[in-house]
Parts: C-alpha cells; structure tokens; sequence
C-alpha cells in the first residue's frame, strides 16, 4: 500500500494533471488579455458591448465575458470583413462607429501620436524618423497646411481622431489608409496623388 501511496505521489508532482496545466495557462491568458485591455483603455462593459453586436449578427458564439480572446478577435475579423473595414481583428475606431457604439478607443493611438510629436521637437530617439517624414513631405511638395486639410478631410469622415497639425504620424497614417480603402484607392498610407484627387486636395 505504501508502494502505491508513493507512486502516486511520484506521478502527480512528476506528471501534472491536465486540469492543472489548463488552470495555468487560462490564468496566464487571463492577465495577459486584462493588460491588454487596460493598455487600450478599453472596459470590461465596453468590450461586452462589442461582443453583444458580433452575437446580434451571428459572428460570435462565445460568452459575453468582456475578454479579448481568439473568438472575439476571430469574429471581428470577420465583422469586419463584411462591412469592408480593415481587418485588424481588433476594436478600432472604424468598427465602433459601423457598430455604432460610443467607445472611446483612441487613446493607445493619441498617445502614440503625441509621443512621436514630442520626440520630433525636442530632439528624442525619434529624430531620424521625424526627419524623414519630413524630407517625404518635402518631396512630395505638400506643405503643412496641405497636410492639415488632409487631416480635415479624414476627420470629417470620422476616420481621424487626432489633432489637426500637419504632422504625418502614426495615426495620420492609419487614418489615410482607412480612407483609401474606404474609397477604392491604392492603400499606400500616404497623400499620393490619387488621394489628393480623391480629397479635392491641391496637387503641387
């Protein structure tokens, strides 16, 4: 009888059970998915919400649980697919506002776009990329003030959240490619000379 106590014993440090394993890796996930979370600065609710308009239209068939797992993300991809968005199978601003939702879902992007702003005025790590979007604006002939109705345009929309300053940023970009998609253009992420046109832009 000791023999068996022993073995089992043996077995069960040696050998976790599966129950254990799972146990781990779902707390595991579990963090992983509320830091994301909580770096897109996103809710429990809000995320419910979004889960609640995926099952409305068939798309998700999971617990409305207020977790970014792969069904939710699986399932808005193919929301987002459907209604001709970027497939980014995350809650970005061009699928809240199809589902017609009052999420505010830019401040990862804000606070990006400020960060590259402040590094490109005071001198930061981000210099060299700031110098090159610059000599890009230079080249292509737009000056700021181009740039700035560029930026008009793609907040008119409501493809573009951030302020209106004639920077190329990170945001500036996502929100052009959006557009371009939106309007069947090559989705290039710049102000070339089919999204001028598109844009009733002035074309240097």
């Amino acid at each position: 009888m000791r023999k068996i106590r022993l073995a089992l014993l043996l077995a069960f440090f040696l050998f976790p059970t599966s129950t254990t394993l799972s146990a781990i890796e779902y707390t595991e996930r579990l963090a992983s998915v509320k830091a994301e979370r909580e770096e897109l600065g996103f809710s429990r609710e809000n995320i419910m919400k979004v889960q609640e308009v995926l099952k409305s239209e068939g798309f998700y068939a999971g617990r409305v649980d207020g977790i970014i797992g792969p069904l939710t993300r699986s399932a808005l991809e193919a929301y987002q697919r459907r209604h001709n968005l970027p497939v980014t199978g995350r809650i970005d601003e061009p699928t809240t506002r199809a589902m017609n939702l009052n999420i505010d879902i830019g401040r990862r992007e804000l606070r990006e776009e400020e960060r590259f702003r402040t590094e490109r005025e005071v001198g930061a790590p981000g210099v060299e990329e700031s110098e090159a979007v610059k000599a890009e604006r230079e080249e292509l002939g737009f000056s700021r003030e181009n740039i700035m109705k560029a930026q008009e345009v793609l907040k008119s929309e409501g493809l573009y959240a951030g302020p209106v300053d004639g920077v190329l940023g990170p945001v500036t970009r996502s929100a052009i490619e959006t557009y371009q998609r939106r309007h069947n253009l090559p989705v290039t992420g710049r102000i070339d000379e089919p999204t001028a046109r598109a844009m009733n832009l002035r074309i240097p």
